[in-house]
């Protein structure tokens, strides 16, 4: 039986930013390590960085082991307020996609807000595994 790990991350590529790139790097150091045996499931949003730079992409992509989906987020204004209601968007869709429960080990980012409260949430309510935060700054 496979394991499942689940990687909560409000930023990955093709988003800019130093949050997506650290979150692919650590995509690719678990693949490196755990092997075929490894299924990971990443939960990010649509590009949303920078206005500028956002670009629509699917919804979710699938390779070998790992299975990427982005929750869409509409546009809201800059500041504290249109953060946490991202957040909060971002927070309900990742409970939705995640009732199952059935994953091993669940990390996650804290470049956004409140991503790593999130993560110890779904770690605490669905499953049995490990939970491992990472802080990264922006």
């Amino acid at each position: 039986m496979s394991k499942r790990i689940l990687l909560l991350t409000f930023f990955y590529p093709p988003d800019l930013s130093a949050g997506s790139f650290r979150a692919q790097a650590l995509v690719e150091a678990l693949q490196r390590r755990a092997g075929a045996g490894v299924q990971i499931d990443v939960l990010t949003t649509q590009p949303n960085r920078y206005a500028c730079h956002a670009c629509e992409v699917d919804s979710a992509e699938r390779s070998p082991g790992l299975y990427v989906r982005r929750v869409h987020l509409p546009q809201v204004r800059e500041g504290f307020i249109g953060q946490a209601i991202s957040f909060w968007r971002y927070a309900r869709r990742v409970r939705c996609l995640t009732a199952d429960g059935n994953y091993d080990l669940v990390f996650a980012t804290s470049s956004r807000l409140m991503t790593a409260v999130l993560g110890a949430w779904v770690a605490y309510c669905g499953f049995h595994g490990h939970l491992a935060t990472h802080s990264m700054s922006i």
